[in-house]
């Protein structure tokens, strides 16, 4: 509304909101046109149809003139294209008008004068365009929650074979407990291919697992060891296998009772 001025009339515009609105207007002129249609206007009863143009800031706010069923079926014309997730996305439907009336100025400015936001989306459509945006938009949602999950590193490591030499010294002491001799060469062969075979088939083994967590950005480690194959009980099982081993136990059984029979108090 004009302001009084003192003597009861309006007071002029200022000078600064002259400059700016010419400023507006000559920005304005400067912008590319848009295409919007055909529009349609009454020439005393007559209705005249005439292009609709306007300036590309006006097309891109032309989406809040738009009443609430036309939003909803923009938001179901980008779906379908494959633009949109979700049909009620109105960020989404913004972003994709903008894009589309922007892409509109530059085809009106060359050779499609016709070309309007909407049968560019056609385009879009008609390309394969629409599909291949939204892959790509999904892809990049889905590495993006995938850089703030957990990562989880297992490394593995196994505990070494024991030497032939130090097998031999196993093998040559198990006899010695279990059957007080020691092992013949075919025997000593025979416990050491077999005791290293199986250590090898079934190593003790150490798991160790690392989570690092990027959204407080900390690591937790743990570590799990499994024994693995037990030389030891081979060697016991297969020594008491042997016809040698329960006589052997019997004498020394019997030996050391008379130990303890002799040396008792009479």
């Amino acid at each position: 509304m004009p302001l009084e001025n003192g003597a009861g009339g309006t007071a002029p515009p200022d000078i600064n909101s002259i400059l700016a609105g010419l400023n507006n207007q000559q920005q304005r002129n400067n912008q590319p046109m848009v295409y919007l249609g055909q529009a349609g206007r009454y020439n005393g009863s007559m209705m005249e149809k005439y292009d609709w143009r306007v300036s590309l800031d006006e097309a891109v706010a032309e989406i809040y003139n738009w009443q609430d069923d036309e939003r909803a079926q923009w938001g179901k014309r980008l779906y379908g294209a494959g633009l949109l997730d979700d049909p009620n996305d109105w960020n989404g439907m913004q972003e994709a008008w903008e894009y589309a009336v922007k892409q509109t100025a530059g085809f009106n400015a060359g050779g499609k004068p016709k070309m309007t936001p909407w049968s560019f989306i056609d385009l879009l459509e008609q390309r394969g365009a629409g599909k291949d945006a939204l892959d790509a938009r999904r892809r990049q949602a889905a590495n993006e929650a995938r850089a703030l999950m957990p990562s989880r590193s297992t490394s593995t490591s196994y505990n070494a074979l024991p030497t032939k030499e130090d097998a031999h010294v196993a093998i040559k002491t198990l006899f010695q407990e279990q059957l007080g001799r020691d092992p013949e060469d075919g025997e000593l062969d025979r416990y050491t291919s077999m005791m290293l075979s199986k250590m090898k088939a079934n190593p003790g083994k150490t798991v160790s697992t690392s989570i690092s967590d990027p959204r407080t950005n900390t690591t937790t480690s743990t570590s799990r060891t499994t024994a693995g194959f037990n030389p030891s009980g081979m060697l016991e099982k297969e020594a008491k296998g042997d016809p040698e081993w329960g006589a052997y136990q019997a004498a020394t059984t019997y030996f050391n009772a008379l130990q303890g029979a002799i040396g008792a108090p009479g």
